[in-house]
């Protein structure tokens, strides 16, 4: 075994190698982007009539485009990107509906000419890539499909139509009804991985292209991409650099989709250079490797260019970004030639219908930009300096400043003159893009260049002429200009925010507010989005002053948060219009610091956590009996009503009297008998659901509140739901499926109506689309909240969507690997409930339907993630250990759901109790949180539960409850109460005070796993609870700023 890990390692060093070094030879190429059927028809094709149907096959073939080799070398290219070569379906002109894997495309020629293409292609010195394709095959009949067994239903998933809010729906259903292969197959696997490595090794292709990789799981990926043995390069269409950035350490490269949207955006005049220059730092702090990313400006899933911005000289300002920025450069044909089709088909012209013309102006200026490009070196670096960035103009550098790029959107009528600071003292360049003059930099490294008819100007230091490009001689030294007094400085700070915070900077200077948050600069927020919060501000600056400074957040009730130390320093430059600077948040401290810069803290109190002002959120509680319920004085009754709270606090006194009156000492309680006691009482619940005396929660007059119900097409949601709209609220359906929801909004108005409502009463019930399961869909959710609902504060939000086991044909985990019922139940309200912080009242109820079952994470709930898949067997050296490990696994025990369930019902109890304490100090608000058991209930839960023989073994109680449901338990209506009560009165005590923080059962508070695991453990317990709220926020990506 020792052996064969060894040779394994030492077999993964190789390939590492080998690949790194196929990475590095691609980051300096220049590809030239084909479809095969669209370049050229014979060896003899001099050019013709335009191809008729473009939805069809044209004609190209691979002689043709070998004829061609030459006229692409001439533009500059050294690569060239072919479409799938492989069989296709009638009609797969472009090839990416295959039919058989092994067979190459008859309609482009024969084995031996792919072949006669790549080595001619080699002997020119142009590599020669292929796309390929492992999620699809083409339309119609499996039948014919090759290799075996992918003419069998069983290597496809079933049809279904994509969800693209829906990560597991994104991999699974079908693109345009193709059918959509099962990567997940071990068989498939091989059988593509094997494919891949014949193709390229039998063709002597120097790199692979890989369509569709967002449609396939992400561990299908490592495997394929090595299985290539050469560079390869993954389409995920999809302009997230955050979901961007997972399949980049997946494979080598990606097609840069971060970068494609702000570049265009600015040089179609549509965005601002300083977008482009944010995504460009971003993209260099999320993805491991920016210079392996592939750049383009449109392709065959893409308007052309020029048909969404007809001007051509902004279209060469673009090029030269493409083709001299950080990245490989892609072209697509055509584009030398002004092609402007729109959509597909029409984006897919043929070549022949231009001549081939060498002489036409893109032809030429593409020329001349891959030529800089050979010219500074090939720039395969990760470098890529910002130099200058204005309205209209974007320039870098790169090659230790031996090219100077300035780019404009200012349009073929400009001529304006741009002056930016080189960072290159005395240097001296050529223009090779424009006349060929000479541009000197003075002694700070400042040149004055003039944007001629506003097209880019290329400079390379020590260059002559770029081959084949004729150039003036004439030399010109750089305007001599003053330097500046003033520098604009751009901070763009990526910061978590939530509605109503406020980021300013403050620093040493009285600019800067002289260290006192209120009189530092605010930040503006109108770039923030949930993949890139990112906050801005532009400061002029003495030039040559240096600053020391630091941001700061304001939340809407003024609390103030700093950014951990050290401070930050910065220098303006001496001689330069403009800098940029990008930074992210350093952490947090948590006091108020002086108003000079010696920024100093007293020593901490002993807290379970605090706010950044230092306010105390919460201290452990010796015992689990609550303040008061060991007097023998009968508390008073008097309520004491919230500030603006709409409810008669009097009718939400709970009628069940004392329900703070347990008393089990937490001492009492060993872990094995809390254990057996939770085992106990589940199935005594069980047994005797229906015997519980009915509830009776008092009704509320809820007119004027608002109310967030999630999971509310059915079940107990639908009944919160229904029972809060008959009080009087306006309530929000938050549902996954909008046919299901749109049932349940109009059976609860019909109940409306039927108590005397009427059209008014309608409009207090909305739809509103949301899956809990996808933390994309939440957090849209909240920025629509926030955006079109202004000003309507919530009062109840209950977060009651949940599921017992992930649907069938789903995978257990989402696209990050997160266990799918944590996030369904738990991290989807975690971050939901953070994002709408800003939006809750000052007497806001939050509340979690939780679960009896909590108790079973008597081993997990302070663990930071659900237990996963058992690996103390499969894993062992002996055989006995693997055999029994074996067995496990046959019997389902390693695939149990309900380990799961209940580390997901326990946090949120967990969180529950922590958001109270948070609430408690934060602010003066009369904010409660609750988790609530419904007991056992007539719902859908277990609907998507398998009940086979190992799910008896695997997980009895699961089982028992499908099995029962329908015979033992209670109405979704009576199990709803105490939710509905909760939400509608905040929990109340003896005294009638609202009380919040708890676990509750049948509207009586109980001690729960979290109150028994915190009087146990003590300060261990603050220790532990900080690592969970830790992993919380790092699984959601959301920054809460508390300090335990």
């Amino acid at each position: 075994m020792l052996l064969l890990n060894l040779i394994t390692t030492l077999l993964f060093w190789v390939t590492s190698i080998v690949s790194a070094a196929d990475t590095s030879a691609w980051k300096s190429r220049n590809i030239y982007f084909v479809l095969t059927d669209r370049i050229a028809r014979s060896s003899s094709d001099t050019g013709g009539g335009q191809c008729n149907d473009l939805g069809n096959y044209c004609g190209g073939t691979f002689k043709g485009l070998e004829s061609k080799l030459d006229y692409i070398k001439g533009l500059g290219f050294d690569a060239i990107w072919i479409t799938p070569v492989v069989s296709n379906k009638p009609a797969g002109y472009h090839g990416y509906w295959a039919e058989d894997l092994y067979a190459i495309n008859s309609n482009y020629g024969s084995a031996a000419d792919l072949k006669s293409l790549v080595n001619t292609a080699h002997s020119k010195g142009i590599y020669m890539m292929v796309d390929v394709v492992a999620n699809h095959m083409g339309p119609g009949s499996i039948t014919p499909n090759r290799p075996e067994p992918l003419n069998q239903a069983s290597s496809y998933h079933s049809a279904c139509d994509i969800n693209y809010n829906n990560q597991n729906s994104v991999e699974q259903c079908q693109i345009a009804g193709l059918p959509d292969i099962n990567t997940g197959n071990s068989a498939i696997r091989t059988l593509l991985q094997d494919w891949v490595s014949w193709l390229v090794k039998e063709y002597n292709f120097d790199g692979v292209r890989i369509d569709t990789v967002k449609h396939v799981e992400k561990d299908f990926w490592p495997g394929f991409s090595a299985a290539t043995g050469v560079y390869n390069i993954g389409e995920v269409f999809d302009g997230n650099p955050t979901y961007l950035a997972e399949y980049a350490k997946l494979m080598p490269g990606l097609l840069n989709y971060a970068t494609y949207y702000p570049m265009n955006n600015f040089y179609q005049q549509k965005g601002s250079a300083q977008a482009l220059v944010d995504m460009m730092n971003t993209v260099s702090n999320t993805f491991p490797d920016p210079s392996a990313l592939g750049n383009f400006l449109d392709n065959h899933d893409n308007k052309r260019w020029l048909n969404v911005k007809n001007d051509k000289t902004l279209l060469k300002n673009a090029l030269a970004y493409v083709i001299l920025a950080r990245g490989i450069p892609i072209v697509y044909y055509g584009t030398e030639q002004g092609y402007a089709g729109g959509d597909d088909p029409a984006n897919r012209e043929d070549l022949w219908r231009s001549g081939f013309n060498t002489n036409s102006d893109l032809y030429q200026a593409i020329k001349k930009l891959s030529g800089a490009r050979k010219s500074a070196g090939g720039l395969a670096g990760n470098d890529h300096v910002h130099l200058y960035v204005a309205d209209t103009a974007y320039a870098w550098s790169r090659a230790g400043g031996n090219l100077i790029v300035l780019t404009t959107n200012a349009g073929g009528n400009s001529n304006a003159q741009h002056c930016f600071n080189t960072q290159k003292a005395n240097g001296k360049w050529s223009n090779v893009y424009g006349n060929g003059a000479e541009v000197t930099a003075d002694g700070n490294g400042r040149i004055c260049v003039t944007a001629t008819n506003g097209e880019p100007v290329v400079l390379v230091a020590g260059s002559g002429t770029p081959t084949g490009t004729t150039m003036s001689t004439r030399t010109a030294t750089a305007t001599s200009t003053a330097c500046p007094t003033a520098v604009s400085v751009s901070f763009t700070h990526r910061v978590v925010t939530v509605p109503g915070d406020t980021i300013r900077i403050t620093g040493n200077t009285a600019q800067l507010g002289n260290w006192t948050p209120s009189k530092g600069l605010a930040l503006s927020a109108s770039s923030y989005t949930s993949s890139n919060p990112v906050w801005k501000i532009t400061v002029p600056l003495a030039a040559g002053s240096s600053v020391q400074y630091k941001f700061v957040k304001i939340s809407s009730g003024g609390t103030t948060t700093w950014e951990a130390d050290p401070n930050r320093s910065y220098t303006a430059p001496t001689c330069q219009a403009s800098a940029s600077l990008s930074s992210s948040w350093q952490g947090t401290i948590p006091y108020i610091a002086p108003s000079n810069n010696t920024r100093t803290a007293a020593a901490p109190p002993n807290p379970m956590y605090q706010t950044a002002t230092g306010a105390v959120i919460g201290m452990p509680i010796p015992n689990l009996i609550p303040q008061g319920a060991g007097s023998s004085t009968r508390p008073d009754t008097t309520l004491g009503r919230p500030e603006n709270r709409k409810t008669d606090g009097e009718v939400c006194i709970n009628p069940r009297r004392n329900m703070f009156h347990w008393k089990q000492s937490v001492h009492a309680f060993s872990r094995d008998r809390l254990a057996q006691f939770s085992v106990t009482q589940a199935l005594a619940a069980l047994a005797l659901a229906r015997l519980y005396t009915p509830q009776a929660p008092p009704q509320a007059d809820l007119s004027g509140q608002t109310a967030i119900v999630t999971g509310a097409n059915s079940g107990i949601g639908f009944s919160i739901a229904t029972s809060l709209a008959k009080q009087g609220a306006t309530v929000y359906l938050a549902c996954r499926n909008r046919e299901k929801g749109a049932a349940a909004v109009k059976a609860i108005v019909s109940s409306l109506i039927a108590l005397g409502g009427d059209a008014a009463a309608a409009k207090r019930v909305i739809l509103c689309p949301l899956d809990v399961s996808d933390l994309n869909s939440v957090r849209d959710f909240c920025s629509k909240w926030e955006t079109e609902n202004q000003g309507q504060k919530i009062n109840m939000l209950v977060h009651n969507a949940g599921i017992a086991e992930p649907p069938r044909n789903v995978r257990p985990t989402d696209d990050k690997g997160r266990n799918l019922i944590h996030v369904t139940n738990f991290l989807g309200s975690f971050l939901m409930t953070r994002l709408l912080e800003g939006q809750l009242s000052d007497d806001a109820r939050v509340v979690f339907t939780s679960s009896t079952g909590h108790f079973g994470a008597i081993d997990t709930v302070l663990d930071a993630r659900p237990p996963g898949r058992s690996s103390k067997n499969k894993d062992a050296q002996g055989l006995f250990e693997r055999a029994v490990g074996r067995v496990n696994a046959w019997l389902g025990w390693d695939d149990s759901p309900a380990p799961a369930y209940y580390h997901s019902k326990a946090h949120q109890v967990l969180f529950a109790s922590l958001l109270q304490r948070y609430f408690d100090a934060s602010t003066s608000k009369t904010r409660t949180a609750h988790a609530f058991s419904p007991g056992f209930s007539s719902t859908a839960i277990f609907a998507d539960f398998s009940l086979g023989w190992r799910a008896w073994v695997s997980s009895p109680l699961f089982a028992l409850l499908k099995v029962s449901h329908r015979y033992v338990a209670v109405s979704t209506d009576e199990a709803a109460k105490t939710g509905v009560w909760l939400a509608a009165c905040g929990g109340r005590g003896d005294d009638g005070k609202a009380v919040g923080g708890g676990y509750w059962e049948w509207m009586e508070r109980k001690m729960s796993l979290v109150d028994f695991e915190r009087a146990r453990l003590g300060e261990v317990f603050k220790e532990r609870v900080e690592g969970v709220w830790r992993a919380w926020e790092e699984d959601t990506e959301c920054e809460w700023n508390v300090k335990f």
